[in-house]
């Protein structure tokens, strides 16, 4: 993993046609999903692509 600058610890799932992978956060702020805050919705799902690799980019 060192040739990607990652950790030893880090573990790399690669989605198929029948399985996707989620990445959420460790810590939510469960008072603002409870308020339905659209504005930390889409920092936690820009969070989360930030670490996608596509080898093919989706349409």
């Amino acid at each position: 993993m060192s040739e990607i600058g990652a950790n030893s610890d880090v573990q790399i799932h690669a989605d198929t046609a029948d399985l996707v992978h989620l990445v959420i956060p460790a810590e939510v702020d469960q008072a603002r999903v409870a308020a339905g805050d659209e504005a930390y919705f889409e920092e936690l799902g820009l969070a989360a692509l930030g670490s996608c690799f596509y080898e093919d980019l989706p349409e």
